[in-house]
């Protein structure tokens, strides 16, 4: 089949419309498809496992393209505090196969899910526990969808600044879950990667991480920029902390913003200084 050929002219005068060669990528194919193929090229100039696109797109959702060029997460130590089903952990396996992940997880229904996925993986860890600064128990806040649970009281007003049904936002139920300190999960060994999803719960891993912090390279946390549970730490605290234990803001994702524009939460990467 024939087809019209695209003059040199008329090329260079795309690209310098588009703003160069990724604007025009952007320009002519989805959003997403050139999100992946962008993370594929970056992941693979980083020495990391060569994956699909697909693989690729979900290794930069996880936020993985923030971390520092140099930064070896094969044959490393990944520790994902919140775990939940596990998406964060396979993500990591996609571009470093080799890596030696702590996967941390408390509540029922997604640690069940977790031990179905990894279980049996060589390279998965899998923590029943909540991190805190100390060992014992607490109560877990189950919200009806359970990647919003948390240690910390869901504030009634949250489900508003989504516009969504207020229960989604509410405790279903209340299960009393283990505790245990990042330190005392670490032990003595380097982290080449701590991911923090806990809902509100940030500084507690912090303060029960005193010693493993010192050895972490770099931090993958989510951030938020409104308060959603009692006694959580918005962006500005969590900065502040983040700054006092050593760790510097390398980036900050693409934030999820609510109707009227306001930024609600993203996901921030921290480096050790």
């Amino acid at each position: 089949m024939g087809g019209r050929v695209l003059r040199p002219d008329r090329l260079k005068g795309l690209l310098h419309a588009a703003g160069g060669p990724q604007g025009l990528l952007e320009a002519v194919m989805p959003t997403a498809l050139a999100e992946a193929i962008e993370a594929r090229r970056v992941f693979e100039r980083r020495g990391m496992a060569r994956t699909s696109l697909l693989d690729a797109r979900r290794a930069r959702i996880a936020g993985l393209h923030m971390l520092p060029p140099d930064l070896v997460l094969d044959g490393a130590l990944v520790v994902d505090v919140g775990a939940n089903e596990g998406t964060f952990v396979q993500a990591v396996l996609n571009v470093a196969p080799r890596a030696q992940i702590l996967a941390v997880e408390p509540t029922p229904e997604p640690l069940a899910l977790l031990r179905a996925r990894f279980g049996s993986h060589p390279g998965v860890t899998i923590v029943p526990k909540a991190l805190t600064a100390e060992e014992g128990s607490a109560l877990m806040h189950v919200t009806p969808v359970h990647t919003g649970s948390s240690l910390l009281t869901p504030r009634p007003e949250t489900g508003t600044l989504y516009d969504t049904d207020l229960t989604a936002w509410s405790t279903a139920q209340e299960v009393e879950v283990p505790t245990t300190r990042l330190d005392a999960i670490v032990g003595d060994r380097d982290v080449a990667l701590l991911k923090i999803d806990v809902q509100g719960g940030e500084l507690g891993v912090l303060a029960g991480g005193g010693e493993a912090l010192r050895r972490t390279r770099a931090i993958l946390v989510e951030i938020v920029f409104v308060s959603h549970y009692e006694g959580d730490s918005p962006f500005p605290i969590l900065h502040g902390r983040m700054e006092e234990l050593g760790f510097a803001l390398r980036d900050v994702s693409d934030l999820w913003r609510n109707a009227d524009g306001t930024a609600m939460y993203g996901d921030a990467c921290f480096v050790r200084t």
